[in-house]
């Protein structure tokens, strides 16, 4: 249904009075009254808003003295004061209020007001101008427009209506009167807080004057001064908390009564008089609490800013309505009963009983009518709260409601219920409802606010429909009572014409408005009672439009008014109709909702009969040449009459039109009511509704100016609807019941459409678009069945429309379609055939069904191409087609035709290099030709090389599915890794990953996956895959990205670790558990979310760690077997070390680099390291390394140096690795006293891994220090251990065999260290051959190789020592050597002249002779003469 339009929209402009009534001959006494209550409080007239609303601002009332007669507040009562008086000054309630006047104000308002009289007469003269200041305390009589005297009694109310609307304030009123009255104490404190309150309010309003006197002289009153919005924004404040005190004050106690004592008196006439004070700052200060802003002011208000002059406007217009309904509620204090609650308004009591006193005067009833509305109404539109505007318009609608039962017995009461009273009585009618539905919002708000508070809600609950209808109703009623007379009279009233213009159009349209709101939150029963007040009110309107039209007085001013009023009627109650209809389907009761329909059909013909009778009259006129009415524009007797003809014609033509497009609206709307759960007879009439509507599709029209293609499409467009509607609920009943048959609707249109009409293949297309529906819900339904029928019938319906193309000219084929159509109709034709066939291929796409999502993808193409032109792709790219392209590739692909979708595959990415038709082409590459995949796949990369990195990598998960999906091919596992490879090479590549992490912003991974996450599934295939593979080319490369990779997310963690500069600081004893870490205060790299979500978890880091392990392990072992082609062992060590750096920072801490640096991958060639032999390292390692990590480091090492001795690498690269290895021994030996020192096999090997890399250093001099530094010390204490546990000397043979390898080398230094340790390491374990190494051979080695006669002379005594001791220790042969040896030695020294130390040779040569053999002991004598010459020589 249509949904009801804003007010000031759709009302009809109102007619002004004077032009639909003649002005009253003569003034009568009420006249003058009125006048009197309206004069202006200053001589100047006012240029305000508020100075220019005809009687509905309440400056012009003047409030009542309480002795019930009426009193004006006197303006110029104190003009003899002073005008240069001191500036406002407010003190308390019972002190005058002083205020320094305006430049332009002709006397001071605010100035001292003990001059007021109990009696305001004297002050009433003195205001008001001579011919005003009498006014009539009764007036039994009044005059109608004729001048007649009527008697008060005939207008009086219906007593049983009367009756019952005091009823129903009664019965709100009496949960109020059960209520405790406070105590004492409690009214004393509330006296106070009142006090209190008004006293901030006054205040308030002497700072507001003064800001706006001051925006006046500077700006005109428009300066944003802060401190002045602030003036106002506490102005409004001060009000909203006084009204609301005022209003606490009084809920539970009835002041009238209670201010009637002789102990209240006093407080009551303070209040009183505060209440007076408070009026005349009003009447003095009109434009500051001006609370008129237009409706497009407000509507702009949301984008001001706080310091805006309207938001200015906006505080000053509700702070002037909560200060005048505070005025009225304290001048009439005795005359209103106070108790109130959220759904129980204050009222005025019911004065019917004579006998009592303070009866309100009528003056006064106006006074608060007036004021009162004004101040409701500015608190409804502006501060929009409920309780606040609703109980100030139902007061004055109190106060309306009392001088209308006055009336019954007071002419001077009768007098003041005029037009102008009737029109401000409305206009509160009208704003009760709008106020009574806001609290819905507000308790919308409450619940919002305070969810789990129940008790709350329950309290601030409000059943607010039953209110909005007890408006509609009373409004109703008004109407009724007030109005009913004067539409009956003959007369041309203002009332009438203000009522049929105004007072029943604005009830029928906020009916209409809050009708809708009720239907949409689900209030059917509540909208049905709504839209019935506001058809009553239609109907109403509509009869007495026909009445008036019928009378022979009416001019043609008021002809065209009544005939455009009664379109706009006709026009609200076809829309409250169509609710109405809508919301009595919702509610089960069809034929009360076809009826409605039926309503609107007369309405419908009625407006189309008139309008051809209007162009039959305006013919016949034309004829007879007598002027006529055509428009609103009168058409004056001088026009040309072709040209009035042809303007008739075109108007009828218009008409018609309409005409026929409010048919089609209506029969869809009756096809809606009968399609649902229909009967035959149901059936019969939706094809009679149908073949309407087609007949008024498919009729000729003759082509005018007015005639548009909108029109035509809304109808065709509602048509083909109808008809969908009703052929897919037929369908699907055919479908459950096989044996029922019912008619296509669709035939319909085929029947009465040429197959040369151009709306034929929309209507194919429509057909088309209900068959896919159908085709959704049979599969959603999981009907098998039916998928091969409705498939089949969905083709032939598209093979049907894209046979009226011919390929080699459009406009050449069989059909008109294009013939005489213009270029328009063809693209909006193309556009929506790509629609519906896109449709169609997503749907088969998204239910698998391949093969025909490749047969509507390839139709797609051709319509795509169509659409095109003869436009080749060859001439730029087309990423329409290429998008069609890539999905008829894939379908191809998925139903078998690899080589195919390959072709399309690769056609698309030429029409357009995208990622998505990469993804296309990656899977149909692996479907077809599986080996070239990862080539073809490089390739368009490159391609795409300058396409940001991170939207390449959101795609790389579905080259991983595609990988994943065909699984069952061989080499899958190859494909998987170098879709992973390069997957995490471009997101280590990745600026936004690196800037996030840096500057830890929480964001979302460029391809929706962790480093270390992707990082864990490549390593787990990269052990899978590197298992099997026997190609040493793919080997090498899988190998080397492995490496880049590892590199990659080492530096990534680094960067994490470094994100914090702060003092280095290491904890010496072992780190615990992450978990343990952050209760001790600690925080870790891995608590951070930014790190979480974009690098991955600390179960991660550790999970990738263990896992080189193994991988380095694996290539360790296939590396040594025979039939390997390619030695990785260089790659094993470098992931040993990684592992090593992943395991030492899944401990790490934010900014505090506990590793110190230890990190392999940070390795410096100047700056490294050996292990330390001679004690404590002197750089301890960090605390949170591990005996794993040790462990890494130090497999690292051993497998680099059997790498290294086994590669043919050269010397230079050699010795790089050499040195890199001994700093891992050394950070590896720190770790393993840090973690392990009772680990005795890890010694063992850092001595014996180092002494090896010393000897492929090739630096004699620097291994000959490093072993002399402690290295053989440690070897020697090693070996002792090794021989105590009873092991076989495995650090000896070591030991031999590389000092060999150091004499190979030329390391004599080395060697004669390493012989050195050799010969300790028998004489220290007792044994002197050992496998083939004999203490004699090595002894004698030393002696050869040695460069120095005292290390020559050393060696000979531990040999002489030796042999003391143990007589086996030496073999004879090996004596005959030592002694032929020192003999030799000893002569060449006595020859040279060096007889002291030629005597120790000799010496020792005598020592040996004896277990010499014989061979050498017959040369004893030739011993003894060199030993004596020596001794000769030196004088002994």
């Amino acid at each position: 249904f249509i949904a009801p339009q804003e007010e000031n929209n759709t009302m009809p402009t109102p007619v002004d009075d004077s032009s639909m009534s003649p002005p009253s001959s003569s003034s009568n006494d009420t006249t003058a009254m009125m006048d009197a209550v309206t004069a202006q409080p200053s001589s100047e007239p006012s240029s305000t808003p508020a100075a220019a609303m005809n009687n509905n601002d309440d400056v012009t009332a003047h409030p009542p003295h309480n002795d019930g007669d009426v009193a004006m507040v006197d303006d110029t009562d104190a003009n003899n004061n002073d005008s240069s008086a001191s500036p406002i000054q407010l003190e308390s309630f019972n002190d005058d209020i002083q205020m320094s006047p305006r430049k332009d104000e002709a006397a001071n308002p605010m100035g001292n007001p003990t001059g007021m009289k109990n009696d305001l007469e004297s002050s009433l003269s003195s205001s008001a101008p001579p011919e005003q200041s009498a006014i009539p305390t009764s007036n039994p009589t009044t005059k109608d427009d004729d001048g007649k005297e009527n008697d008060p009694e005939a207008e009086l109310l219906d007593d049983s209506m009367e009756e019952e609307c005091l009823a129903d304030e009664e019965k709100n009123h009496a949960k109020l009167l059960d209520a405790a009255p406070p105590s004492a104490e409690q009214r004393r404190r509330d006296d106070n807080h009142l006090d209190d309150t008004l006293d901030k309010l006054q205040h308030s309003i002497s700072v507001a004057i003064l800001a706006f006197r001051k925006d006046e002289q500077e700006s005109g009153g428009t300066n944003n001064d802060d401190d002045n919005c602030s003036a106002y924004v506490k102005l409004r404040e001060a009000a909203v908390e006084a009204y609301q005190t005022l209003v606490e004050y009084g809920a539970s106690l009835d002041l009238s009564l209670d201010m009637v004592s002789l102990n209240n008196k006093r407080r009551r006439e303070k209040l009183e008089k505060i209440g007076r004070d408070l009026w005349k700052i009003i009447r003095t200060n009109p434009d500051l609490f001006n609370d008129v802003l237009s409706a497009a002011t407000t509507a702009t208000f949301d984008i001001a800013t706080s310091s805006s002059s309207l938001e200015q406007k906006r505080q000053r217009a509700i702070a002037g309505g909560y200060i005048r309904t505070i005025a009225v509620r304290l001048i009439f204090l005795q005359y209103i009963d106070t108790r109130c609650s959220k759904v129980c308004p204050p009222t005025l009591h019911d004065r019917r009983d004579e006998s009592k006193t303070h009866t309100p005067s009528p003056k006064e009833f106006v006074f608060g009518l007036k004021v009162l509305s004004k101040g409701g109404r500015a608190i409804l539109q502006h501060e929009k709260n409920a309780r606040d505007s609703h109980d100030t318009l139902s007061l004055a609608i109190s106060c309306f409601s009392a001088l209308n039962r006055m009336a019954q017995r007071n002419g001077e009461a009768a007098n003041e219920l005029k037009d102008v009273l009737l029109d401000e009585a409305f206009d509160v009618y009208s704003a009760l409802p709008k106020a009574a539905a806001l609290f819905e919002e507000e308790q919308h708000g409450d619940m919002s606010v305070k969810e789990d508070d129940k008790s709350t809600q329950a309290d601030k609950s409000v059943d607010w429909p039953p209110i909005v209808l007890q408006h509609f109703d009373a409004l109703n009623r008004f109407i009724n009572v007030h109005c009913d007379e004067a539409l009956n009279s003959e007369s041309k009233s203002a009332l009438k014409y203000a009522t049929l213009q105004r007072f029943l159009p604005q009830l029928a349209r906020l009916c209409l408005k809050q009708g809708y709101h009720f239907a949409e939150i689900g209030m059917n029963d509540q909208a049905m009672k709504a839209l019935n007040i506001g058809l009553a009110a239609t109907n109403s309107c509509l009869g007495h439009i026909k009445t008036e039209k019928g009378r022979t007085n009416q001019t043609k001013n008021e002809s065209q008014i009544l005939h455009n009023l009664d379109a706009d009627m006709v026009v609200l109650s076809i829309e409250s109709l169509y609710l109405l209809s809508s919301v009595l389907k919702s509610s089960g009761r069809k034929q009360n909702a076809i009826n409605c329909l039926d309503q609107v059909e007369v309405y419908m013909n009625e407006k189309h009969q008139r309008d051809e009778e209007l162009h039959g009259n305006t013919m016949n006129d034309l004829g007879s040449g007598t002027d006529f009415v055509f428009s609103e524009d009168s058409i004056g007797p001088a026009k040309d009459k072709a040209d009035i003809k042809n303007r008739s014609q075109t108007a009828l033509t218009k008409s018609r039109h309409i005409h026929s497009r409010e048919k089609a609206i209506l029969s869809s709307r009756k096809i809606q009511l009968f399609n649902d759960n229909p009967s035959k007879e149901d059936e019969r009439c939706i094809d009679d509704q149908l073949s309407a509507m087609v007949e008024l599709v498919s009729k000729k029209e003759e082509s005018t100016l007015v005639e548009t293609s909108v029109e035509k499409d809304e109808m065709l467009k509602l048509t083909l609807q109808s008809i969908r509607v009703v052929h897919v609920r037929r369908k699907w009943a055919s479908m459950s019941n096989a044996g029922s048959v019912a008619l296509d609707p669709y035939q319909l249109m085929f029947d009465k459409l040429a197959k040369s009409h151009q709306l034929r293949p929309f209507v194919v297309l429509d057909k088309l678009n209900a068959i896919l529906h159908i085709a959704y819900g049979v599969r959603e339904k999981k009907l098998e069945r039916e998928y091969q029928s409705i498939d089949q019938e969905a083709i032939i319906l598209a093979d049907q429309y894209l046979s009226s193309f011919k390929r080699d000219n459009t406009l050449t084929t069989d059909t008109t379609l294009f013939l005489d159509a213009k270029h328009s109709m063809k693209t909006e034709l193309l556009k929506e055939a790509e629609e519906v066939f896109t449709r169609a291929v997503s749907l088969y796409h998204s239910w698998e069904v391949y093969e025909m999502c490749a047969k509507w993808a390839n139709m797609l193409k051709v319509i795509h191409e169509r659409s095109k032109g003869k436009v080749s792709s060859e001439h730029g790219e087309d990423p329409v087609l290429a998008e069609v392209l890539s999905v008829l590739a894939y379908s191809l692909s998925m139903s078998g035709s690899h080589a195919e979708g390959m072709k399309m595959a690769r056609e698309s990415w030429r029409n357009h290099k995208c990622v998505n038709n990469l993804a296309t082409l990656f899977h149909c590459a692996t479907k077809h030709e599986h080996a070239d995949t990862l080539l073809e796949f490089d390739n368009a990369l490159n391609e795409l090389s300058t396409t940001d990195h991170d939207v390449i990598l959101e795609h790389f998960p579905r080259f991983s599915n595609s990988c994943v999906e065909n699984g069952a091919a061989e080499g899958d596992g190859e494909l998987l890794l170098g879709v992973q490879e390069r997957w995490l090479n471009l997101q280590l590549r990745s600026k936004m990953l690196s800037e996030c992490l840096e500057q830890k912003k929480a964001c979302e991974s460029p391809s929706g996956h962790s480093v270390l996450n992707l990082l864990c599934a490549y390593l787990e295939n990269f052990e899978h895959v590197s298992s099997s593979q026997k190609d040493r080319q793919k080997a090498e490369s899988m190998c080397e990205y492995l490496g880049h990779i590892i590199d990659g997310v080492l530096r990534l963690l680094q960067v994490c670790r470094d994100r914090k500069e702060e003092k280095l600081t290491g904890r010496r004893k072992k780190k615990k558990t992450s978990k343990e870490s952050n209760e001790g205060g600690f925080d870790s790299i891995w608590d951070d979310s930014a790190t979480q979500t974009l690098l991955g978890s600390r179960s991660q880091c550790v999970w990738c760690a263990e896992s080189l392990w193994n991988i380095g392990q694996q290539l360790t072992a296939a590396s040594v077997l025979d039939d390997a082609t390619y030695d990785s062992r260089a790659l094993a060590a470098d992931l040993f070390a990684a592992s090593h750096d992943f395991i030492l920072m899944s401990e790490e801490e934010e900014g505090a680099r506990l590793s110190k640096l230890d990190y392999d991958v940070k390795y410096e060639p100047e700056k490294f390291a050996i292990p330390s032999f001679t004690g404590p390292s002197i750089t301890a390692a960090s605390d949170i390394s591990s005996q794993f990590s040790a462990q890494c480091l130090l497999l690292s090492a051993a497998v680099t140096v059997d790498y290294l001795e086994l590669s043919g690498r050269d010397q230079t690269s050699a010795k790089s690795l050499h040195r890199r290895t001994l700093h891992r021994l050394a950070k590896s030996q720190q770790e393993f006293e840090l973690n392990c020192k009772k680990e005795a096999r890890v010694p063992k090997m850092i001595a014996l891994l180092t002494m090896r890399c010393l000897l492929g250093l090739e630096e004699d001099s620097f291994s000959f220090q490093t072993c002399n530094d402690g290295l053989c010390a440690t070897l020697l204490k090693l070996h002792i251990t090794e021989v105590a546990a009873g092991e076989k000397f495995q650090i000896l043979k070591q030991v031999k065999m590389m000092s060999d390898l150091a004499l190979q080398k030329s390391m004599t230094h080395t060697d004669r260290v390493l012989s050195k340790l050799c010969s300790d390491m028998l004489q220290k374990s007792g044994v002197f051959v050992v496998g083939g190494i004999s203490l004699g051979d090595l002894q004698r080695k030393m002696i050869q190789s040695a460069v120095s006669v005292e290390e020559v002379i050393g060696v000979f005594q531990e040999i002489d020592q030796m042999s003391k001791k143990e007589d086996t220790c030496y073999s004879a042969k090996e004596f005959d050597w030592f002694t032929v040896e020192a003999h030799n030695r000893g002569v060449q020294l006595s020859t040279v002249g060096d007889d002291a130390r030629a005597k120790i040779y000799l010496t020792f040569a005598l020592n040996f002779i004896e277990r010499s053999t014989r061979e050498v002991r017959c040369h004893k004598s030739q011993i003894m003469n060199a030993f004596s010459k020596s001794v000769q020589k030196q004088g002994f």
